[in-house]
């Protein structure tokens, strides 16, 4: 049984940057049969709007550098609606764990869509452990 019942309200790309190398712009053709590997940052960020009862969370994620073929940089938000306000404890929880691993199919499917329209192989993001990523943040 779920404590605190929410809906998703919505998901979207907030902001999307791709940009090619263009040191690499030539090899493109070359690169069909490479595979890309993740070279990047997941960030995740939330807040509670209290009046609204929304938990808005934000997963951000930077690929690439001036030595990779592109670079990516997104930004993905969703709003989750409770029914009712949950503690402060489960509150952080849901922000960090469970919503952001709602949230992370519809980053992953964005990353490998690009990269392949961008004319490399699909990037695919490994998966993530969000409860880990939670942990290590305290820590910090």
């Amino acid at each position: 049984m779920m404590l605190h019942p929410f809906s998703i309200q919505d998901i979207r790309v907030l902001k999307l940057t791709y940009s090619l190398n263009r040191n690499q712009k030539d090899k493109v053709s070359q690169n069909k049969d490479r595979k890309n590997e993740f070279n990047g940052t997941i960030n995740c960020n939330h807040q509670y709007e209290k009046k609204e009862k929304l938990l808005r969370v934000f997963l951000i994620t930077s690929i690439g550098d001036e030595n990779n073929d592109f670079q990516i940089s997104v930004e993905l938000g969703g709003a989750f609606k409770f029914k009712k306000t949950p503690d402060k404890k489960m509150l952080n929880q849901l922000g960090e764990i469970n919503c952001p691993a709602i949230l992370f199919p519809y980053l992953r499917e964005l990353i490998t869509d690009i990269t392949r329209r961008g004319g490399f192989p699909p990037l695919f993001i490994p998966p993530i452990n969000f409860v880990k990523l939670s942990k290590d943040k305290e820590k910090d």
